[in-house]
């Protein structure tokens, strides 16, 4: 069989990554899977499962598994515009060895196995490298163990769980919010305006606030220090709580200053029963969008003026909306 150079596979790579394995073949089914993440897509694409096993990410260090370290000593990586975009030496009787990704775009990625001496590709594959980060589920720090009457986080606190269930890293860029238009259980007028939410948190907004300023025009103050854009590694579920939505998820209810600042009024408790959808939206340059909307209702709410140091069985609860 004949077998390709390095400068053969950099030509065809920039016409075709669909080229079958030089030298010794290999099979075309799935050689290997992703153990970084259960849902790791297709494994192994193209041949190559002679040699090559498995791969699986690290944080952005890519591991390769090899079946064997036979007829070779470097394994070379190709993006898919069949630029070398990583390499390794290889040693004999090596069982692993690992790539830089640090600054890898998602996408088709061929690597090959080379014979440095004169060049030859033994064996060769194309990996599909794919982050997919989702929204799992959000709560109001109520519902949660964080929220104490003690401590200072308020009901009103978002916490988000997330989970990437590709086969490679990825960033959450930006989260959105929105709420439904509804109208308070109680103003000091005595007739309530309908109220609907910020619309610089709204989804729309924040991407286009990262497109046309390259910056957010809703930061979220994350608990933890935690900055966007975060990375979210393969296989990786985080939780985020977002401690700025003390005004988010009131939706200008605090307008209302009789709420915040009269000690002859109950406080919060005033707006005890208020319902409303509210949908919360992350995003990313390299993933798609993923929103979760629940039904929130301000169930048991103590007469402070504030959203912090309520009773410790306040709750403002969720219900996710059936979507069908």
């Amino acid at each position: 069989m004949t077998e390709r150079t390095r400068r053969q596979l950099l030509a065809g790579i920039g016409t075709s990554l669909t080229l079958a394995t030089a030298g010794c073949g290999g099979n075309s089914g799935s050689g290997g899977s992703n153990s970084s993440a259960d849902n790791s897509g297709d494994g192994l694409s193209g041949g190559g499962a002679d040699i090559f096993d498995e791969f699986s990410f690290e944080e952005y260090t890519l591991n390769i598994s090899l079946a064997t370290t036979d007829g070779y000593d470097e394994i070379v990586a190709f993006d898919s515009d069949g630029k070398q975009f990583a390499s390794t030496s290889v040693t004999p009787s090596a069982g692993q060895v690992s790539l830089d990704f640090a600054d890898y775009s998602p996408g088709e990625y061929r690597f090959a196995a080379v014979n440095s001496d004169d060049d030859t590709v033994v064996s060769e594959v194309t990996e599909v490298l794919e982050p997919n980060i989702e929204l799992v589920d959000w709560q109001t720090a109520s519902e949660t163990d964080m929220y104490t009457s003690e401590n200072s986080i308020a009901l009103t606190d978002i916490v988000m769980t997330v989970e990437n269930t590709g086969n490679a890293p990825g960033e959450l860029d930006w989260v959105g919010y929105e709420s439904e238009e509804f109208t308070p259980e109680w103003s000091r007028d005595g007739d309530p305006n309908p109220m609907s939410s910020y619309g610089y948190s709204s989804p729309e907004s924040q991407v286009e606030s990262l497109s046309q300023k390259g910056r957010l025009d809703y930061k979220p103050d994350f608990n933890g220090g935690k900055e966007l854009p975060i990375a979210v590694y393969a296989g990786q579920q985080t939780q985020l709580v977002d401690t700025s939505n003390k005004r988010l998820l009131t939706i200008r209810m605090e307008k209302d200053r009789t709420i915040t600042e009269d000690p002859d009024e109950k406080g919060w408790k005033v707006q005890e029963g208020v319902e409303y959808d509210f949908t919360v939206t992350i995003g990313g340059e390299s993933i798609d969008r993923s929103s979760i909307t629940k039904t929130v209702t301000w169930e048991n709410i103590g007469t402070s003026a504030g959203l912090t140091h309520q009773p410790d069985d306040a709750l403002i609860a969720t219900k996710q909306v059936d979507q069908g």
